[in-house]
């Protein structure tokens, strides 16, 4: 198990070795939980976010291409629900990940439905980051999202994404700093 997911390497005569964290299955669910649940790590923070612009809105370009009738009305009732849950932390995190979930599955693309259990992995830290900061701010950024979604605009699905990842990116590094705003370091 350890070696299927690159941790670890056995050889004959040489025995088990631990192989670098460059070789691991850094999106497998399980690595993804361990990695978040060890100490605070922002250049991992930053990494997954980096994936989160690069895939997210591009599934919201697919999204408002393939999603079903009623998969555009929940996407649009999630909005809703976001605004209700505003004031309730916890959940306002459960309804912006089934948001999040919800988009993905509605691309009706296998292999980007698994990449979303980073995304959501991301997210869900992303907002742990970026609590005090307030869910209110983003709502209207997720209602560009689901309109674009539902009204088929697949370019505006795909640039109402990419600029709510770009707002929580500056809320992350409101928080973060160096540490998060240049991973080189």
């Amino acid at each position: 198990m350890l070696a299927a997911k690159g941790l670890v390497e056995t050889r004959p005569k040489r025995g088990t070795q631990v192989l670098p964290s460059s070789m691991w299955q850094l999106l497998d669910p399980e690595i993804l939980f361990w990695r978040i649940g060890q100490d605070f790590d922002p250049k991992f923070l930053r990494d997954l976010t980096d994936l989160r612009s690069m895939i997210e809105p591009a599934a919201c370009a697919l999204a408002a291409e393939r999603a079903s009738d009623p998969e555009l009305q929940l996407i649009a009732a999630l909005t809703r629900e976001l605004n209700y849950a505003k004031d309730d932390e916890l959940a306002f995190i459960e309804v912006d990940l089934k948001f999040h979930r919800t988009i993905m599955q509605s691309t009706h693309n296998d292999i980007l439905v698994q990449i979303g259990v980073a995304i959501e992995s991301v997210l869900r830290l992303s907002v742990e980051v970026t609590v005090g900061i307030g869910h209110g701010r983003r709502i209207e950024e997720h209602e560009k999202v689901a309109n674009a979604i539902c009204n088929r605009q697949a370019s505006k699905a795909r640039n109402a994404m990419a600029e709510l990842i770009g707002l929580n990116v500056l809320d992350i590094a409101s928080i973060l700093g160096p540490a998060f705003s240049n991973p080189k370091k």
